[in-house]
């Protein structure tokens, strides 16, 4: 008997260990497939930013800020990065002047942090922009931040934000699609079937503009805003195929010379 459960828990370990490897195996090709840089351009690269504090409430804003690649688009990230980072309070790009704004905001949350705390619960802010995708026309950070005020239960909020690679720029729904009376329409209709959770009915656009992935577009939801708490933030991801007439000419141009190379 005890040789048989020993059998039982090797081959539950073998198991786990192919399954560990299958998913490894895919999300190096996702990553393979998101961080091709164009042809003649350098790579976006980065170094971690990360401010704590801790003191009877607890900030951390974190950021992946860019040291090298092209100098608009780095800047124009590095700007953005401030921004998110101090609630819109300024635009910087140089690294010792944004790191000082970046302390000076998160000393004022902790302040706020430890006016919110109750009894021996300690208030949490935590904000983390992260490089997660380079393709050979976009670069994309994910955006999030996690909020808990000693309240029933914290608050979470996701999402991505695609840059132009050419400008530098984010791209907006007006710069990836086509305008046109019929054009929300047509995209609720497609969210609405590629929607997760799938029993999800969205009636609005997000409020976040939509991002560029490898195989789609993604659209997500903030919680709430299109369903109940408990589902979290669902979303989207739409085949570029099903979009094709949807898209601008500039950008379906792109996107077919990259997946051509």
């Amino acid at each position: 008997m005890q040789q048989k459960h020993a059998d039982h828990r090797l081959l539950a370990t073998w198991a786990a260990v192919a399954l560990l490897v299958v998913v490894c195996a895919a999300v190096a090709g996702l990553w393979r497939q998101c961080s091709a840089s164009p042809a003649g351009r350098p790579q976006l690269t980065t170094h971690p930013l990360d401010i704590v504090r801790d003191d009877w409430g607890q900030v951390q804003l974190m950021a992946d800020w860019p040291s090298g690649g092209e100098p608009q688009l780095a800047d124009s990230l590095r700007a953005w990065i401030v921004m998110r980072l101090t609630d819109g309070a300024c635009s910087l790009t140089d690294s010792l002047a944004a790191s000082q704004q970046i302390s000076a905001a998160a000393d004022s949350l902790l302040r706020f942090m430890q006016e919110m705390g109750v009894g021996d619960c300690v208030a949490r802010y935590r904000h983390r922009l992260s490089l997660t995708c380079q393709t050979d026309y976009v670069v994309n950070y994910t955006d999030s931040m996690s909020v808990d005020l000693c309240g029933a239960h914290g608050l979470e909020n996701n999402f991505c934000v695609s840059f132009d690679r050419l400008t530098g720029q984010p791209l907006r729904l007006s710069l990836i699609f086509t305008p046109s009376d019929t054009l929300e329409s047509r995209l609720l209709t497609l969210i609405g079937r590629h929607i997760r959770p799938e029993h999800v009915r969205p009636t609005v656009m997000p409020v976040h503009e939509p991002s560029l992935q490898a195989d789609g577009v993604l659209f997500a939801y903030e919680r709430y805003e299109t369903a109940p708490y408990a589902d979290g933030q669902p979303e989207a991801l739409i085949p570029y195929a099903e979009l094709a007439e949807l898209l601008t000419d500039e950008l379906r141009s792109r996107i077919v010379a990259t997946q051509k190379n």
